[in-house]
């Protein structure tokens, strides 16, 4: 297969689309559009868009064929997407709208209710209405002080995208995202074309990625590991399956319907397909990737996901969203990796070739072999830093030893002999327990081993003064006699006194945040309000 080689975003767009357009595009709602119907839909809102100020577009959309050609209008137009979730509180969809500074939205039917949330507080947007136009009936007398237009779809059946005339290594913004932030305000983030650039081009290439491909959208467009997806489809005329709603913590039969070739999810969707007996042998043949990202994967995952993907490379990838949706990768290997998984978690591997990884300790010197520190990341995919928040970048992005440029992930982390990574647990998940220095992923493989499921987790439990006099758990299983005796008496042969569990709960489901992963947080909030 020749190599593949992504110019600038907005020109690939045009060229995929235009050389794909009688193929499948994007499967989503029960009706797959083929990406000359989508290089419609997305013109539609280019055309929309032409001549407008500013660099940040809002997009308003949720699972549905005009969020996604939202997407690729936005782009199309030379412009930066900033989505925003209508699964999040309205306060935070408003916060986030704020400080985007956009004065344009692109706005499907799905997510009216939505709008209505946060036009209130909102100045002056032109709101671009992509769907049907009697869906929006009402809005502009509801909110006069918002402009509307209607996107009107492009009915040339032999529509042909012009590329843009643009700069391939532009540091223009691409898309815009919000992380939680410490102080409760969201932290943007702005990802350029060059950024961008250098990952599409390495996946593309490790993965070769091809028209023939189907691949899974599993994440909310909030979050980053949704850029992945999207774009590695539209760029190489792949088909993206776009799982639906109901189906996201249970997506066996939607993966084989769909014929799935490349998987991506976090690895607590494994957890879950595992509790419900979704992951029988040779379950998924059609996989021949599986890609897992956003949180630790267990080693236990990994087997269980390999039984039923039999044909299916395996990799753990790893990347904040500051550093460009992942960093490096790990392949794992049902000989070796078990081995060497550290607490019962796969590896995070090696960066991606042309990026720098380095490891520092907590004392300002590089971490040798085998010791423990904060993973620092450097190259072409590290972003400028936080939008619009100087102090905040200068905090987090450093220049060491001249004028290498590092982000400062907060991961705790150790290299082995090898170069190989093993991620231990974020920094602020590094614990005291009576003056004893205490890993909560430790706790948490104990409490995996002892209660024979990967749904399991450790909490902090402060007491007087704030410090931490005890740890407590939760499993998701059925509580009967003795059980949870058990489960702490086993956990004792493997955990200094220290750190057993002083307590243990029940579980009939875990909490999980917008995106997927266990809310650890909300756990430790349930515990404190029921102590």
């Amino acid at each position: 297969m020749s190599k593949q080689k992504v110019k600038h975003l907005a020109t690939s767009l045009a060229d995929a689309m235009n050389r794909f357009k009688a193929r499948p595009g994007i499967d989503v709602n029960n009706h797959c559009y083929s990406w000359g119907e989508v290089a419609k839909q997305s013109e539609a809102v280019a055309k929309a868009l032409e001549g407008r100020d500013g660099e940040y577009v809002s997009l308003f959309g949720y699972r549905s064929i005009e969020a996604y050609t939202g997407i690729f209008g936005i782009i199309l137009a030379g412009k930066a997407y900033t989505p925003l979730n209508p699964r999040f509180p309205a306060e935070r969809n408003r916060k986030m709208l704020a400080a985007s500074r956009a004065r344009q939205m692109v706005l499907t039917p799905e997510c009216i209710d939505g709008f209505r949330s946060v036009a209130g507080s909102a100045e002056n947007l032109l709101v671009i209405c992509h769907g049907g136009k009697s869906l929006f009936d009402g809005l502009d007398t509801e909110f006069p002080n918002h402009q509307f237009l209607f996107t009107d779809p492009v009915q040339d059946e032999a529509i042909v995208l012009k590329p843009l005339s643009v700069d391939p290594d532009s540091l223009k913004p691409v898309y815009l995202l919000f992380t939680s932030g410490s102080t409760g305000e969201p932290k943007g983030v702005s990802v350029n074309g060059k950024n961008l650039k250098f990952y599409l081009n390495y996946t593309l290439n490790r993965y070769g990625i091809s028209e023939f491909d189907r691949m899974s959208q599993m994440f909310d467009l909030t979050f980053d590991l949704s850029v992945h997806d999207i774009f590695l489809a539209a760029t190489s005329g792949a088909c993206l399956c776009v799982v639906p709603e109901r189906s996201l913590m249970g997506p066996a039969k939607f993966i084989r319907e769909k014929e799935l070739t490349l998987w991506f999810s976090v690895p607590a969707v494994v957890m879950f397909m595992s509790k419900m007996r979704m992951l029988k042998p040779d379950a998924f043949p059609s996989l021949r990737y599986s890609l897992f990202c956003g949180e630790a994967l267990p080693a236990r995952s990994a087997e269980l996901w390999q039984k039923a993907a039999s044909n299916s490379v395996i990799e753990n990838l790893y990347g904040p969203t500051e550093a460009t949706i992942a960093f490096t990768n790990y392949r794992w290997d049902s000989e070796t990796s078990p081995d060497q998984s550290v607490n019962g978690v796969v590896p995070i591997g090696t960066a991606f070739e042309g990026l720098e990884t380095a490891v520092l300790k907590t004392d300002g010197s590089w971490a040798e072999t085998g010791e423990q520190g904060e993973l620092l990341l450097s190259g072409d995919q590290v972003t400028d830093g936080y939008f619009h928040n100087p102090e905040l970048t200068g905090e987090k992005f450093i220049r060491l030893d001249g004028q290498k440029r590092w982000y400062r992930s907060g991961d705790l982390v150790e290299e082995d002999s090898n170069g190989c990574i093993c991620y231990l647990g974020r920094m602020d998940d590094q614990i005291q327990v009576r003056g004893h220095r205490v890993e909560l992923q430790e706790i948490d493989q104990a409490l995996r081993e002892a209660s024979g499921t990967e749904l399991a987790i450790s909490i902090p439990v402060p007491g007087e003064g704030g410090n931490i006099d005890s740890i407590a758990g939760y499993v998701q299983l059925t509580e009967s006699d003795g059980l949870k005796q058990s489960i702490l008496e086993t956990c004792k042969k493997s955990l200094a006194d220290y750190m057993v569990p002083s307590d243990l709960r029940f579980i009939d489901s875990f909490p999980l945040n917008s995106n997927g992963k266990i809310d650890r947080n909300e756990l430790i909030n349930r515990y404190q309000k029921n102590r």
